[in-house]
């Protein structure tokens, strides 16, 4: 979702003007963030895969 009003001034400049799961980019942590984007997505996965190596 866009907002209208940015909302928390952390990560990217764009981060305080989305929101995802009802919390702004901008207030979240970056641990919290990685978990819903598609790179974290695929280091998790990655990382699964590597164990079973």
């Amino acid at each position: 979702e866009i907002l209208t009003e940015r909302h928390g001034n952390g990560g990217f400049g764009y981060d305080p003007v989305f929101m995802a799961d009802g919390k702004p980019f901008g207030e979240i942590s970056a641990e919290e963030k990685d978990s819903m984007s598609h790179r974290g997505k695929a280091l998790k996965l990655m990382a699964e895969k590597l164990k079973e190596i």
